[in-house]
């Protein structure tokens, strides 16, 4: 059972579950010492990171969340029909809760809204904002890692009607495909037979938008991605030359996925205490992966996951999707 801190004010339950500690300098140099290098995404938001990845959502070409926020807006009408009345939703990785706001609007009589993310302060500064906009709803939260799952507490799913799984952004595509099955799978175990996933997926397009997406003219991305190398300067005292690496991101059709990597431009190394790795130009440290989707995958991805498809909105030209899956009897 997780420990369970007092509500408050705002929250009518607050659920402390352990959270996994991040070991940056081990993830660092494990990921370092593989054949194949990379740094776990994780790593990109520190307080730096966040605020670039603000600058990225604002720039022309990064369609990802006005693509979803403006579809979200414009179905939530029939999504909250989808979803029905006195529901119970909850968002893992729930962040500000801007995209489920719409739908809260829409809904018939909503139960119950959880918030679920690593930060205790940012949920109960999230909920203060909604507790003034929608003074009637239940809210609650639960502080620790998504990937895990809800906890088991009486205090969840107070409406009566469906649960629902919200799970925008696309973040789903940051995850390799086993991880995927497993996460959603995870996020079934909170659920009945009959209720909902609501997942956000970027769709599969012209490599051109992608491209243009994740190698924006004003250099925000590229500041993002090198920001981890100024991360192990800094608090891993690495000697490194932040000079003699470069962002690259490209769309590996045959995958469906953008790959994202700090590559070095010279022969050059990165000592991190006694541990030295040398990188001849070329070698890349493999940074990210965001996996695209088509209705098709979707539709498989559930059925592996235990879900079963019922419907998808379309943002239109190819950007984005939202799509409604049931979990299967």
């Amino acid at each position: 059972m997780p420990d369970a801190a007092r509500p408050t004010e705002r929250l009518a339950y607050l659920i402390m579950t352990e959270a996994p500690e991040a070991d940056f300098r081990g993830d660092v140099l494990d990921g370092l010492s593989r054949p194949a290098p990379a740094i776990p995404p994780k790593y990109f938001y520190n307080e730096k990171g966040a605020s670039l990845f603000e600058d990225i959502c604002s720039t022309e070409d990064y369609y990802v969340t006005k693509a979803e926020t403006a579809l979200i807006e414009r179905e939530a009408d029939d999504i909250a029909r989808t979803i029905g009345p006195d529901a119970s939703l909850f968002e893992p990785g729930s962040g500000a809760a801007t995209k489920i706001r719409p739908i809260l609007r829409a809904l018939d009589r909503p139960g119950e809204y959880t918030l679920f993310d690593i930060s205790q302060e940012q949920m109960e500064r999230v909920a203060g904002e909604l507790r003034t906009e929608f003074p009637s709803l239940r809210l609650g939260a639960v502080a620790g890692d998504f990937t895990r799952g809800l906890p088991e507490d009486d205090r969840l799913f107070s409406g009566k009607g469906n649960r629902v799984c919200f799970f925008p952004g696309g973040t789903i595509g940051n995850f390799a495909p086993d991880e995927q099955k497993a996460l959603l799978s995870t996020f079934r175990k909170a659920l009945r037979p009959g209720d909902i996933l609501l997942l956000g997926a970027d769709a599969r397009k012209d490599s051109a938008v992608l491209d243009a997406a994740y190698n924006d003219t004003a250099g925000y991305t590229a500041a993002f991605n090198l920001n981890l190398l100024n991360r192990m300067k800094r608090e891993l005292d690495a000697d490194l030359d932040l000079d003699a690496w470069m962002h690259v991101a490209y769309y590996d059709e045959q995958h469906h996925r953008i790959r994202m990597f700090l590559r070095p431009r010279t022969d050059t190394r990165i000592v991190i205490g006694d541990r030295t790795f040398d990188f001849p130009i070329g070698r890349p440290i493999n940074t990210e992966a965001s996996y695209k989707f088509d209705p098709k995958a979707l539709r498989t991805l559930g059925k592996a996951s235990g879900y079963t498809l019922e419907k998808i909105w379309d943002a239109g030209e190819d950007l984005f999707y939202l799509a409604c899956f049931r979990v299967a009897d």
